[in-house]
């Protein structure tokens, strides 16, 4: 339950945020304020650990893709064997 103490602390916090300025609006800006900012070279700080994340995941779904698809199909029309052509 809300008592009176708490309405002028919403209230604030409501203020706060319409009236808030948002550093980054869209992609191409995010580029040039980072890059203005920060160098070029920041843009790519991230990228090892990205590209790594991205392989494993990757790698994970081929992995289980054709288990997962045994499984679907066995639900479907029954058990059967995948031979390899």
């Amino acid at each position: 339950m809300l008592t009176s103490g708490h309405l002028p602390q919403l209230e604030l916090e409501t203020t706060a945020t319409t009236t808030m300025k948002f550093k980054y609006r869209g992609l191409l800006r995010t580029v040039y304020v980072i890059s203005a900012e920060e160098g070029v070279r920041s843009l790519y700080g991230g990228l090892a650990a990205a590209l790594q994340r991205q392989l494993i995941f990757a790698s994970i779904r081929l992995g289980y893709y054709d288990k997962v698809k045994q499984i679907y199909i066995e639900n479907i029309y029954g058990p059967f064997e995948l031979t390899a052509l």
